[in-house]
């Protein structure tokens, strides 16, 4: 079974938002280069801090997952 990551659970909830960049970085505080930068996967990466932050706006839950165990 695939699991989805984070970077492409975050992408698909930024691109099905109605929201625009410039809204998403108001709201959560995140700035809007790096919003532009990660949906245009141009970086993989991204802060807990800012993907806590885009994920409470847009509604998601980040939560921890021990490696080899199966949930």
């Amino acid at each position: 079974m695939k699991r989805n990551t984070l970077t492409s659970e975050l992408r698909r909830a930024l691109k099905e938002s109605d929201l625009s960049q410039a809204e998403l970085s108001r709201r959560a505080g995140v700035p809007e280069s790096v919003i532009s930068r990660f949906t245009r996967e141009i970086t993989d990466t991204i802060t807990l801090a800012n993907a806590d932050a885009l994920a409470d706006v847009l509604g998601l839950e980040l939560r921890k997952v021990r490696k080899g165990k199966k949930p």
